[in-house]
């Protein structure tokens, strides 16, 4: 055996875990899909980690029962843009999933998004704003309980908020 080459296995591995090691800061900055929101105040935290764009409005409350949903739009409702969506629900309640569109009531003409849902207090999604509809858009939520039951609620998109609690349908 030739002693003069160096073995170098131990070298090759010890340079992939100083790569695989420099790499963890990237993916930990990065998407934040799959990781448990519960338990702390989205409202409290840094928005800019979310890479929001565009102003943040807080909508009217709605509740369902004795559930209450504070909705975050990201963006503004122009038609053929895209706003953003952070729903965070008041405590652990039966809410199974989430559709939501901005439109009018039957969806007609509206592109319909299913919001992702993230540990058991917040639903998050982003959404477009149609072109070509002519009555007032509004924010629609057809939400479906865990006992198959479905309530379909809407938000007005005027920047006055009063004191309702969103429409029940």
């Amino acid at each position: 055996m030739n002693k003069s080459i160096p073995n170098i296995k131990p070298n090759l591995m010890f340079l992939m875990g100083l790569l695989f090691l420099s790499a963890i800061p990237v993916f930990a900055e990065g998407d934040h899909s799959g990781h448990d929101h519960a338990g702390h105040d989205h409202s409290k935290h840094e928005h800019a980690k979310h890479d929001h764009k565009g102003p943040v409005h807080m909508l009217n409350p709605i509740k369902i029962g004795d559930v209450t949903i504070k909705t975050e739009l990201i963006g503004e409702a122009e038609p053929g843009k895209s706003v953003e969506l952070h729903l965070s629900i008041s405590k652990k309640s039966s809410i199974k999933l989430i559709r939501s569109w901005i439109g009018i009531k039957n969806g007609r003409g509206s592109r319909k998004a299913l919001l992702e849902k993230e540990g058991d207090l917040e639903f998050h999604g982003k959404i477009e704003v149609p072109t070509g509809i002519k009555e007032e858009l509004e924010l629609w939520y057809d939400v479906t309980l865990t006992d198959g039951s479905r309530k379909k609620v809407h938000l007005e998109l005027s920047d006055d908020h009063d004191d309702h609690e969103g429409h029940d349908h």
